[in-house]
């Protein structure tokens, strides 16, 4: 069995052109905050995994600007699992993925692939558990639901985490025999829910879906219950300094300048 965890980092889709805020996508200000939650979390949390028997396919579109392939060229000689390809949007994924296991994978009766995507984060146990429950199941398109994670919510001053339950979220994987391979990007995530062979891992949580402003899906779910998360070490990153102090004193200095103008 051979193990391909995916990414898509900055493909165009046909159908998603802005966020959930109707700001393009794909803009400078878009890729700057992507790489940054990249480097900071997604990245990190990869390579700290317990198991590193895998490689890990992030996909850049060919269109990539050029003052970010130095950082992905960075990225890449940091942590040898991590292979960015290049392609020519969403729709060459699947041709890509699979020239790649023909010309890579030899003697291989099966494929597990996992999806995350390249603002979220993966417990250091996430890959282990993975590969444990395919190894104790060799059966084609059995779907691996890790249904237990938190969501943590980027606000302007702080970071609330919530445990999450979630079936057949962004985060799962699929074990195919290699002759019949199609991805676990063959379908959305929710659509695996149909297949007959399903494991489902809700034990403890193995990944955090972070939400902020710039989210096209995602949301924050309010009956999800508010825990006082510490355990960044497991999850492969440090708690990030929130400049709280600066949030009011601009929000002190917009004040001012409302009120002086209103004055004049």
């Amino acid at each position: 069995m051979k193990h391909i965890i995916l990414t898509r980092f900055n493909l165009v889709f046909e159908n998603w052109k802005n966020d959930r805020n109707n700001n393009p996508i794909l803009s400078k200000e878009w890729l700057e905050e992507r790489f940054e939650l990249f480097k900071n979390y997604c990245f990190p949390s990869v390579k700290k995994q317990s198991n590193q028997e895998f490689v890990w396919v992030v996909f850049f579109d060919v269109a990539t600007p050029h003052e970010y392939l130095s950082v992905i060229t960075e990225l890449q000689d940091s942590y040898d699992n991590f292979l960015p390809l290049y392609i020519d949007g969403n729709k060459s994924v699947e041709s890509t993925l699979l020239h790649y296991i023909e010309q890579n994978f030899d003697g291989e009766d099966f494929i597990l692939t996992t999806r995350i995507d390249n603002d979220d984060i993966l417990h250091c146990d996430f890959v282990k558990t993975v590969q444990d429950i395919a190894r104790q199941n060799y059966i084609h398109n059995l779907v691996i639901d890790v249904r237990k994670g938190y969501q943590m919510v980027l606000c302007k001053s702080h970071e609330e985490y919530r445990v999450c339950l979630q079936n057949f979220n962004p985060f799962i994987s699929l074990l195919q025999k290699k002759e019949l391979y199609s991805s676990i990007f063959a379908r959305q995530h929710p659509d695996w829910k149909n297949e007959k062979n399903i494991v489902v891992h809700d034990r403890k949580p193995l990944w955090i879906q972070i939400i902020h402003q710039r989210n096209k899906v995602n949301r924050v779910n309010r009956h999800n219950r508010l825990v006082n998360f510490n355990d960044y070490l497991s999850f492969g990153f440090t708690k990030k300094k929130r400049k709280r102090g600066l949030l009011y004193i601009n929000t002190y200095n917009s004040l001012i300048k409302i009120y002086e103008k209103f004055r004049n």
